[in-house]
Protein backbone atom coordinates (compact mmCIF):
# COMPACT_ATOMS: atom_id res chain seq x y z
CA UNK A 1 0.00 0.00 0.00
CA UNK A 2 1.36 3.47 -0.81
CA UNK A 3 1.52 6.16 2.07
CA UNK A 4 -1.05 8.52 1.48
CA UNK A 5 -0.41 12.28 1.19
CA UNK A 6 -2.11 15.08 2.87
CA UNK A 7 -4.09 17.15 0.70
CA UNK A 8 -4.23 20.77 1.19
CA UNK A 9 -8.12 22.32 0.55
CA UNK A 10 -9.29 25.69 0.95
CA UNK A 11 -11.60 25.95 4.33
CA UNK A 12 -14.27 28.21 4.89
CA UNK A 13 -11.99 31.55 5.10
CA UNK A 14 -9.94 30.70 2.30
CA UNK A 15 -7.24 29.85 3.81
CA UNK A 16 -5.43 26.19 3.66
CA UNK A 17 -5.93 23.27 6.07
CA UNK A 18 -2.81 20.57 6.55
CA UNK A 19 -4.34 17.01 6.72
CA UNK A 20 -7.30 16.60 5.17
CA UNK A 21 -7.96 14.02 3.06
CA UNK A 22 -10.82 14.32 0.69
CA UNK A 23 -12.18 10.99 -0.76
CA UNK A 24 -14.43 10.18 -3.76
CA UNK A 25 -16.61 7.69 -2.18
CA UNK A 26 -19.61 8.67 0.05
CA UNK A 27 -18.79 7.97 3.96
CA UNK A 28 -21.91 6.43 5.22
CA UNK A 29 -25.06 5.76 4.10
CA UNK A 30 -26.30 2.32 2.71
CA UNK A 31 -27.65 4.00 -0.81
CA UNK A 32 -24.22 6.38 -1.19
CA UNK A 33 -23.89 5.43 -4.48
CA UNK A 34 -27.37 6.55 -5.01
CA UNK A 35 -26.65 10.19 -3.83
CA UNK A 36 -25.24 12.71 -6.77
CA UNK A 37 -23.76 14.71 -3.88
CA UNK A 38 -20.94 13.35 -2.12
CA UNK A 39 -18.18 15.14 0.42
CA UNK A 40 -16.29 12.58 2.29
CA UNK A 41 -13.31 14.14 4.11
CA UNK A 42 -10.70 12.61 6.90
CA UNK A 43 -9.85 15.43 9.43
CA UNK A 44 -7.56 14.37 12.62
CA UNK A 45 -8.89 10.76 13.40
CA UNK A 46 -12.05 11.48 12.34
CA UNK A 47 -14.61 10.81 8.70
CA UNK A 48 -16.88 13.86 8.34
CA UNK A 49 -19.11 12.47 5.60
CA UNK A 50 -22.15 14.40 3.38
CA UNK A 51 -24.86 13.16 1.60
CA UNK A 52 -27.64 14.49 -0.36
CA UNK A 53 -29.49 14.05 -3.66
CA UNK A 54 -30.37 10.73 -3.24
CA UNK A 55 -32.10 9.47 -6.29
CA UNK A 56 -34.23 5.91 -6.83
CA UNK A 57 -35.28 4.19 -9.73
CA UNK A 58 -38.99 3.60 -9.61
CA UNK A 59 -39.18 5.68 -6.07
CA UNK A 60 -42.69 4.76 -4.50
CA UNK A 61 -44.40 7.27 -2.42
CA UNK A 62 -45.28 5.82 0.76
CA UNK A 63 -48.21 8.37 1.17
CA UNK A 64 -49.65 8.00 -2.08
CA UNK A 65 -48.57 4.79 -3.67
CA UNK A 66 -47.55 7.21 -7.12
CA UNK A 67 -44.64 5.58 -8.67
CA UNK A 68 -41.97 8.68 -9.14
CA UNK A 69 -39.55 8.70 -12.16
CA UNK A 70 -35.90 7.82 -11.68
CA UNK A 71 -34.60 11.38 -11.91
CA UNK A 72 -36.72 12.29 -8.77
CA UNK A 73 -34.75 13.64 -6.03
CA UNK A 74 -36.00 12.13 -2.63
CA UNK A 75 -35.41 12.36 0.90
CA UNK A 76 -32.74 10.80 3.04
CA UNK A 77 -33.85 10.73 5.97
CA UNK A 78 -37.26 12.76 7.44
CA UNK A 79 -37.40 16.40 6.06
CA UNK A 80 -34.03 16.48 4.60
CA UNK A 81 -32.35 15.90 1.49
CA UNK A 82 -28.63 16.25 3.01
CA UNK A 83 -26.89 14.98 6.03
CA UNK A 84 -23.41 14.98 7.50
CA UNK A 85 -22.01 12.66 9.74
CA UNK A 86 -19.14 11.99 11.77
CA UNK A 87 -17.50 9.40 12.68
CA UNK A 88 -14.30 8.05 14.26
CA UNK A 89 -11.80 6.95 11.18
CA UNK A 90 -9.50 3.92 10.69
CA UNK A 91 -7.16 3.29 8.02
CA UNK A 92 -8.85 0.86 4.95
CA UNK A 93 -6.78 -0.70 2.33
CA UNK A 94 -8.38 0.83 -0.40
CA UNK A 95 -6.16 3.80 -2.08
CA UNK A 96 -9.10 5.92 -3.28
CA UNK A 97 -10.34 6.34 0.21
CA UNK A 98 -7.51 5.59 2.61
CA UNK A 99 -9.61 6.16 5.75
CA UNK A 100 -13.32 4.76 6.31
CA UNK A 101 -15.41 4.67 9.18
CA UNK A 102 -13.89 3.01 12.07
CA UNK A 103 -17.31 1.86 13.35
CA UNK A 104 -21.24 2.92 12.72
CA UNK A 105 -21.82 5.12 15.77
CA UNK A 106 -22.66 8.90 14.48
CA UNK A 107 -20.28 11.05 16.74
CA UNK A 108 -21.75 14.21 14.92
CA UNK A 109 -24.57 15.64 12.87
CA UNK A 110 -26.31 18.25 10.92
CA UNK A 111 -29.31 17.70 8.59
CA UNK A 112 -30.58 20.60 5.61
CA UNK A 113 -32.37 20.91 2.27
CA UNK A 114 -29.90 22.78 -0.15
CA UNK A 115 -27.03 22.01 -1.63
CA UNK A 116 -24.94 25.26 -0.80
CA UNK A 117 -26.21 24.86 3.29
CA UNK A 118 -24.63 21.13 2.84
CA UNK A 119 -21.32 22.26 1.39
CA UNK A 120 -20.75 25.43 3.98
CA UNK A 121 -22.13 22.53 6.72
CA UNK A 122 -19.53 19.96 5.76
CA UNK A 123 -16.62 22.40 5.47
CA UNK A 124 -17.43 23.51 9.03
CA UNK A 125 -17.45 20.10 10.61
CA UNK A 126 -14.04 19.69 9.13
CA UNK A 127 -12.65 22.26 11.01
CA UNK A 128 -14.71 21.59 14.08
CA UNK A 129 -13.39 18.32 14.21
CA UNK A 130 -9.78 18.91 12.91
CA UNK A 131 -9.52 21.08 16.15
CA UNK A 132 -10.18 18.32 18.78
Amino acid sequence: MTKTKLLTKPNLHGHQEQGWVWMPHAGHFVDGARCAFRLNTYVNGYIVSTIGELSIEDYVNRNTGEILPDTTIVDIGLGRKYETMVFLAKRSEFDCCPYIRANNIEIDFYACNSPGEAYQAHLEMCKKWADR
